[in-house]
């Protein structure tokens, strides 16, 4: 791999032959694209490539919710991207066939002391304890919400499903405690009459009113089924 610093090649992004061109902070990468591999499928190779596709697929979904890849941007270095750093907190917990209940949708943080959490009638409710030691009355509260289904009721659906979802709380009071919010979509709420089984990954994320990330609690995650 190569970094070039200059306008050598404009902003050409894509493949180009057996060089694949990106873009990360500014700067163009040059990645030569192997020829000829021979693929292994020896049980750890088989094993090490679904794992790959699965924090793939997980990391994709963490970055689409804006707060949570703000607090990941933060962590990343030079020459990674969010995505990458994301990926590297999970995938030594990953499972082959899908997310484990110990991955992550956010780096450490405050605890968040969820009193309880609940996954019924199309929603996600989620009780919270006066925040006011972590958070001030101008402070935003970002809700997140990562949700994985699987063990599918018929064997031709897909082993697992995620989808990402969040809402902000402009106005709490915190000096007491809140039950926070997410319904599904109906799109949501059809899948989720098909799996038996799901993992709900939460976090909480502070903003001010500039939208600037300030503190994230940890991930919490719980499963159902």
């Amino acid at each position: 791999m190569a970094t070039i610093s200059g306008s050598v090649i404009g902003s050409f992004k894509g493949t180009l032959g057996d060089v694949y061109v990106r873009k990360i902070n500014g700067k163009s990468q040059l990645i030569v694209r192997a020829r000829n591999i021979k693929k292994n499928n020896d049980p750890k190779s088989v094993e090490r490539r679904q794992k790959f596709t699965v924090t793939t697929k997980f990391a994709s979904q963490v970055k689409s919710l804006p707060a949570l890849n703000g607090i990941w941007v933060k962590l990343k270095g030079k020459m990674l991207s969010s995505h990458n750093v994301i990926f590297k907190a999970n995938y030594h917990l990953i499972l082959p066939e899908r997310p484990a209940l110990e991955n992550i949708i956010v780096p450490e943080g405050f605890d968040p002391k969820f009193s309880s959490v609940l996954s019924a009638e199309n929603k996600i409710t989620a009780s919270i304890p006066p925040l006011n030691a972590v958070a001030d009355s101008k402070s935003i509260l970002s809700f997140n919400c990562l949700v994985c289904f699987f063990e599918p009721g018929y064997a031709n659906r897909e082993k697992y499903v995620l989808f990402a979802s969040s809402r902000d709380y402009p106005d709490l009071d915190f000096t007491i405690g809140h039950d926070l919010e997410i319904a599904f979509t109906a799109e949501q709420a059809e899948l989720s009459s098909k799996y038996y089984k799901s993992i709900v990954y939460l976090a909480l994320v502070m903003k001010n009113e500039k939208g600037e990330y300030l503190q994230n609690s940890e991930s919490y995650s719980v499963q159902f089924g």
